[in-house]
Order: C-alpha cells, then structure tokens, then sequence
C-alpha cells in the first residue's frame, strides 16, 4: 500500500500534462479591391490537417480561388479548403470576388487537432 502511494505521488507531482502546441496563425492580405489572399502560418510540429472555411456575404461572389475549394465549387455561400498534411511555414489561399471586399467584410475559420494534445482548435482567421 506505501508502494502505491509512492507511485501516485510521484505520478501526481512529476508527470506534467502535455502542453499544447504553438496556434496556428492567419490573416486576410487584401490585394486591389476584389483580390484577397489568405495567408496562414503553419508551426512546428504541424497538425495532420487544416480546414479553411470561408463564408461568403449574401451579393458576394467567389469567382477564382487558387488553390480551388474542396469540390471545385465557387458558388454557395459557405466554402472549404482542406490541406492534408500541412508542412511548416507559410500557406496561401488566393481569392477573386465578383465586387471589391472592404477589410472586415470576410469571415473565415480555421479547424484543425492540436498534434501534442488531441484538442479540437476552432480559430477565427485573424484571431
């Protein structure tokens, strides 16, 4: 019985939890008027994947996108991109809307697992 305390204190007090890793980073880049580029900053270690959702305003329109959304679709009102195994470093949606975007008028998310802890990471894009 004092063994098993031992081993519980010893786990208790010297195994610390995993620490999560470094956030993904991302930001609108707004290019001339209807030209804007997502730019996302993968760290090290990278999560296995990362979903980019982007919703699109009612009278907005996606009429390029490189690389394409999942599905080759530009219409609709909400968009993803999925990018599988992301390599460290900088990763870039570029995007062409029907009529000039102001700052502010995007929304866009970023999920993916934290590769230490498991852990959902709901990010908004330029949070």
């Amino acid at each position: 019985m004092a063994r098993l305390m031992i081993i519980l204190f010893a786990l208790f007090f010297f195994v610390t939890p995993g620490q999560a890793s470094p956030k993904v980073h991302s930001q609108y880049v707004h290019g001339s008027g209807n030209a804007v580029t997502l730019q996302v900053s993968v760290p090290r270690p990278a999560p296995t994947a990362l979903i980019f959702t982007q919703k699109v305003q009612g009278g907005q329109r996606l009429v390029s996108a490189r690389p394409a959304p999942v599905g080759g679709k530009l219409s609709g009102s909400t968009l993803k991109w999925l990018f599988k195994r992301p390599r460290p470093g900088a990763l870039s949606i570029h995007m062409q809307f029907a009529k000039p975007v102001r700052p502010g008028q995007l929304q866009g998310f970023l999920n993916y697992r934290d590769p230490a802890t498991g852990s959902r990471v709901h990010l908004q894009v330029g949070n």
